[in-house]
């Protein structure tokens, strides 16, 4: 058998997020999305997060726009979309959810310090951890974007400051990283 390296297991993989699910629903005889209401949504009152796909939106969702903001997505079914991209990123948030998420993680609510300190232990060839990925700027900053047809997110939490920064959009193709990185730059200067 092959012996991976550090370099191959901190490549992010939306395949080893599914197989991540299969391993909690194997473990526990639960769902991945049960789990994450038992561990993680409800504990943490995230009444506004649901996962798409298989669960019914529990609020109102930002229509999605596609091909340079040009084209809008009307009553797109969450079915088709989502359950294709499953435990990798069918998780529909807002952004204060999203930071009382980050500050519960980072604060030691969601997870041990030695687990968070595995987490954040991300590769210097990819910058990324184990679900988390650092910049490269220099001082140190923990998170994680997503993008499907229609949205992107970025979170990031600043380790320094200890600030938490996210950004949502239903812009499906503009990158909202100049901006993340200007508004990162007003926090910690």
């Amino acid at each position: 058998a092959e012996v991976l390296n550090d370099y191959q297991c901190n490549i992010y993989s939306n395949t080893n997020y599914m197989m991540a699910a299969m391993v909690i629903e194997s473990a526990t005889g639960n769902s991945w999305v049960q789990n994450l209401h038992t561990y993680i949504f409800d504990p943490l009152n995230l009444d506004s997060t649901f996962v798409g796909a298989f669960e019914t939106p529990n609020g109102a969702v930002a229509h999605e726009w596609y091909d340079g903001n040009v084209t809008e997505i009307v009553n797109s079914p969450m079915t088709s979309l989502y359950s294709m991209i499953h435990a990798a990123g069918a998780i529909f948030s807002t952004a204060n959810e999203m930071v009382q998420w980050y500050e519960a993680l980072f604060n030691g609510i969601v997870i041990s310090g030695a687990s968070l300190q595995e987490i954040i232990s991300c590769d210097p060839t990819t910058l990324y951890g184990l679900g988390l990925k650092t910049a490269p700027v220099d001082y140190p900053v923990y998170g994680h974007d997503g993008i499907m047809i229609g949205y992107q997110s970025f979170s990031m939490y600043d380790a320094k400051t200890k600030s938490i920064l996210c950004i949502l959009t239903n812009g499906g193709s503009a990158s909202v990283m100049p901006l993340f990185f200007s508004l990162l730059n007003v926090l910690t200067y």
